[in-house]
C-alpha cells in the first residue's frame, strides 16, 4: 500500500477517535458464511462492523462495494482501490488499483493499476493474471 494512502487512513482513524462515540449510520448488511457484517457510514466515510458491532474495517474509506458471490469487498480511498476479505479480515489485493471492473457473468474482476491490467477470480478469491499487462496483451490471456 502506498505510504500516502496509509497516512490518509491513519489521519482518518485519529479524527474518528477524537469524535468519541458518535453513532455510525448502518448502510447495508452482508451475510458471509452465516456471519452478518454491516457497512456503516461515519463522517461520510465507510467501514464494516461485525454482528456484535466491532470494526472489521474502520470507517475511513470513501467507498465500499460488495463483490457478488464472494466474501470480499472493493474498498476505495483517495481514488485508489483494493480487495478486502471480510471473513479472513485481510487484503487480497492492497489498495493501489485505479479501477476494478466486475464481470458477474464470468465470475471475475479486471484489476487496473494505471495502464497495467490483471484478472481476479471472484469465486476462489485469488489473482489469476498478475497486474502487469496492457489491455492489448491481457485480453488474449483472459479465458471467459
Amino acid at each position: 500500500m502506498e505510504s500516502r494512502i496509509q497516512d490518509l487512513i491513519d489521519e482518518r482513524v485519529k479524527k474518528n477517535k477524537r469524535l468519541g462515540h458518535l453513532i455510525a449510520l448502518m448502510v447495508r448488511t452482508l451475510l458471509v458464511e452465516d456471519c452478518s457484517y454491516n457497512v456503516i457510514m461515519r463522517n461520510d466515510w465507510y467501514g464494516i462492523t461485525d454482528s456484535e458491532g466491532f470494526y472489521v474495517l474502520p470507517p475511513v474509506y470513501d467507498s465500499i462495494e460488495f463483490i457478488p458471490y464472494s466474501r470480499s469487498v472493493i474498498v476505495g480511498i483517495d481514488g485508489k482501490y483494493g480487495i478486502y476479505n471480510v471473513f479472513t479480515r485481510k487484503f487480497g489485493y492492497c489498495i493501489q488499483l485505479t479501477e476494478v471492473k466486475i464481470y458477474d457473468k464470468y465470475n471475475s474482476a479486471e484489476l487496473i493499476e494505471e495502464n497495467q491490467r490483471g484478472l481476479w477470480d471472484i469465486l476462489n478469491e485469488k489473482l489469476i493474471i498478475p497486474v502487469k499487462y496492457d489491455q492489448r496483451d491481457l485480453y488474449p490471456l483472459m479465458k471467459f
